[in-house]
Formats: C-alpha cells, structure tokens, sequence
C-alpha cells in the first residue's frame, strides 16, 4: 500500500492506527457488562431454598456479629469515594 509521501508519514500513520486500537480497547475494558438475568430455581433447587429459608426465617444475627457488621460498614464508608 502506498500512502503518497515518505517513510515518516508512514510510520505515522501506523502509530496513529496503533494508539487509535489501543484506545478502543481501554474504552472497552472499562465498560461494564450488562448483568445476566436472574435464573428461576424449580424441582428440587426450590425446595432446597424454600426449606434453608423457612429453617432461618426467625434467627437473629448476634450482637457480635452486628458490630463486626458496623466496623466493616464504617470502613468501607471511610474510602469510599461516592456517598450513598
């Protein structure tokens, strides 16, 4: 292929094409994915959940936990750079 001028405009043109992929690419790493739908769980997976459901309906977490639970949240919200 030739471009009608000397080997600079040449190799310009190559890095110009190159850093305009390069580009695309980030652009496109950077985007985040659609998420997939949720499946329906049937036959014996529903049940499994219905019944680990019903097992837990009325447990409470423990004052442990829940403090475990507030030091990890006050953490977080220490770094975090958007507010809720």
């Amino acid at each position: 292929m030739y471009f009608g001028g000397n080997f600079r405009s040449v190799i310009l043109y190559y890095h110009t094409i190159t850093e305009l992929i390069l580009k695309t690419r980030l652009i496109n790493t950077k985007m985040s994915r659609p998420i997939a739908e949720t499946p329906v769980l049937r036959g014996k997976d529903a049940r499994k959940f219905l019944a680990e459901m019903e097992r837990n309906k009325d447990k409470k977490a423990t004052p442990e936990e829940r403090m475990r639970i507030k030091v990890n949240y006050d953490k977080l919200m220490s770094i975090a750079t958007f507010r809720p």
